[in-house]
């Protein structure tokens, strides 16, 4: 190595001037292992930073060596030493997704830095040579890491896609084998080759799965779609124990799972066809593994609840009861489409294992199934099921004057099993908020539940939903409205004194410092119902128009207490997004009409979007989607004409 040639003080790495950058060099060749590991540890260090994917002006010029080090057999840890060079090849992308958003980065010298990284990477790249010689080394670690390596550089002067499939063709080591596989279809895509029949050729003639499942992978990667066998063999993979994949340079960062499935193309009947397959093994313990794939595929596609749910019902006649719990588990996420396989659930009511029985119901109980009623009215005697009973209750909402004789005895001598998680009277009272005026008779019990001093804030919130008819409890919610009252009642008091009487006054002397603090989305959802009786706050909402936090929340109550559209339409095109308060954007700009045609692409984007657009911190995530997805169809209706 000629490391004086370099003048090593002109650079720096990650701590300073780069001066230790040739002893670090040298200790790296050690014929002692220990030592030669200590400097490449601390040459991964100086040279790249992980967080940041960041380089620095030595990176480009420590290259060479790398690769000279990575190319002598006798060099300890080369396979590290090419991720090294990975690594720093790699930094360029995201300095350049940067500059392409016009270089607003928190890098400091940002310029500089993609500067490096662009000469890092055509340093890399220079080495393509000694790489394509390392395909063919004695260490399979070696000829796996220089293949993934060439498959960042299409190449130049050379094209290395043939050289890395002869050499694929030939491996005998099946992990390094399904990671040249893998390379290969990486190179493909991005000099947007198809070798088809190749990868064809060693879906169908590879006896190890590790091998057709990267073939049927590069097979996405490459847009070529999937068959049934491409996809059989992904799902064994999900499913299996231990795979020759596991650390694989592809695979190691990220784990297996997780590869497989974003390598996967980005498209829905892909991961469904995997997740299908996936859950058709025959062995229980296989099907544990596959049950939690599907729930996630689910949650990811909104074709996913009807193509997974009949595969998922099935799984419910398994004889081991640890898979029937775990398929009514994903199950009860399946959203309106459970009504699809509601009379099998129903079959499982009677199931021996209690949280089978139990998740049977709840999920019926989501779709407003009658027979779901039975159990949900003995969990309200007696709780004994992990039902979340106030889920339970607002699906079957329509059922509210069967429910109700039930849902009274309960409030009046609540019941809470010590084993269940949550607070089950909490949950009913939240549960009723749904009901609206189905709830009416239930107004002495939930003036009880007050006089009681049990779970005050839900109940009084409760009691808002009813509006006016609810008069009665007004002396009650004005005794929670005392200064020595606890500030959650007090405010969920004032703000259903508001909704009962129409009546601000009262109510603002609570929460009028909380709204000129800011607006939480149940308050602007709270002040978009009340509309125009909202009118005494007008001028507190219009200081957080121009928030970055609040402004499309302040927009939507404007809009709804004012109809001032001028005003409120640039925040509201703004705020068009799935989320509660981004989606009473979307209502209130379909009301606004033509007017509203500029947000019309977002809109259409949640309308039409194959992905659950709804974030994982909603409850019932699918149901909230499809909700989503038909506010924006209805919106952009309106906005059309």
């Amino acid at each position: 190595m000629n490391l004086d040639g370099i003048d090593w003080r002109r650079l720096k790495h990650a701590y300073g001037r780069a001066t230790a950058i040739p002893r670090l060099l040298r200790e790296a060749a050690s014929d002692d292992a220990g030592q030669a590991g200590e400097a490449v540890e601390r040459l991964e260090s100086v040279l790249w930073e992980t967080e940041e994917a960041m380089v620095y002006s030595a990176s480009p010029a420590v290259v060479p060596f790398l690769a000279e080090l990575a190319a002598a057999p006798r060099t300890h840890h080369r396979p590290r030493l090419l991720r090294l060079m990975f690594d720093i090849a790699d930094a360029v992308w995201e300095l350049e997704e940067i500059a392409a958003l016009g270089g607003d980065s928190d890098l400091l010298n940002f310029p500089a830095q993609l500067e490096w990284a662009r000469a890092a990477r055509t340093a890399v790249q220079a080495q393509a040579p000694t790489l394509a010689r390392l395909l063919e080394d004695g260490d399979p670690e070696v000829r796996a890491e220089a293949a993934r390596i060439l498959a960042r550089f299409p190449g130049h002067d050379s094209d290395p896609l043939p050289a890395l499939q002869d050499r694929a063709a030939r491996e005998e080591d099946v992990g390094t084998a399904a990671s040249m596989i893998l390379s290969v279809g990486e190179l493909a895509r991005r000099r947007r080759q198809r070798p088809v029949a190749w990868l064809r050729e060693r879906l169908r003639a590879a006896r190890a799965r590790e091998v057709r499942v990267a073939a049927g992978v590069a097979l996405a990667r490459c847009g070529a779609g999937l068959d049934d066998a491409a996809c059989e063999a992904i799902g064994a993979e999900l499913r299996a124990e231990r795979s020759a994949l596991d650390d694989q340079p592809w695979t190691s960062s990220q784990g297996r799972a997780e590869f497989l499935l974003s390598a996967l193309s980005d498209d829905a009947d892909t991961h469904l066809a995997v997740a299908v397959q996936a859950l058709r093994t025959t062995d229980s313990a296989e099907r544990l593994k596959a049950l939690p794939l599907a729930g996630e595929v689910m949650l990811t596609w909104r074709a996913g609840p009807q193509t997974l749910l009949p595969s998922l019902v099935e799984l419910c006649a398994d004889p081991e009861a640890s898979v029937r719990i775990a398929a009514t588990r994903q199950i009860v996420q399946g959203g309106p489409r459970i009504a699809d396989v509601a009379d099998r659930l129903a079959e499982l009511l009677d199931d021996p294992e209690a949280e089978v029985s139990g998740n049977a119901a709840w999920a019926l109980s989501l779709v407003g199934d009658a027979r779901a009623i039975p159990t949900v009215t003995a969990e309200l005697a007696e709780p004994r099921l992990p039902i979340p009973i106030g889920r339970a209750l607002e699906g079957l909402r329509g059922a509210a004057q069967e429910l109700i004789p039930h849902v009274a005895a309960y409030l009046r001598a609540p019941r809470q099993n010590p084993e269940l998680p949550g607070d089950t009277l909490i949950g009913v009272l939240i549960g009723l908020r749904s009901w609206g005026p189905r709830a009416l008779p239930l107004l002495p019990e939930l003036i009880g539940v007050l006089e009681r001093g049990t779970a005050v804030p839900a109940c009084a919130w409760t009691l808002g939903t009813l509006g006016s008819a609810a008069a009665a409890a007004v002396p009650h919610l004005r005794g929670l409205l005392e200064p020595d009252a606890d500030p959650i009642a007090r405010d969920a008091a004032a703000w259903a004194l508001w909704q009962i009487t129409g009546d601000a006054e009262e109510p603002l002397r609570v929460l009028g410092e909380g709204l000129k603090g800011g607006l939480s989305d149940h308050a602007v959802e709270l002040l978009c119902g009340l509309g125009d009786r909202a009118a005494p706050v007008v001028k507190l909402i219009r200081r957080h128009l121009k928030s970055s936090l609040y402004g499309t929340g302040a927009a939507c109550a404007l809009y709804r207490i004012t109809g001032d559209a001028e005003r409120t339409l640039p925040r509201l095109i703004e705020g068009v997004e799935a989320t509660p308060v981004g989606m009473l954007a979307v209502q209130c700009l379909g009301d606004i009409g033509p007017a509203a045609a500029p947000a019309l692409a977002a809109i259409e984007e949640i309308a039409t979007s194959p992905r659950v657009l709804a974030t994982r911190i909603e409850k019932d995530l699918i149901a909230t989607d499809l909700a989503y997805r038909d506010m924006a169809v209805a919106a952009a209706e309106r906005i059309r004409r």
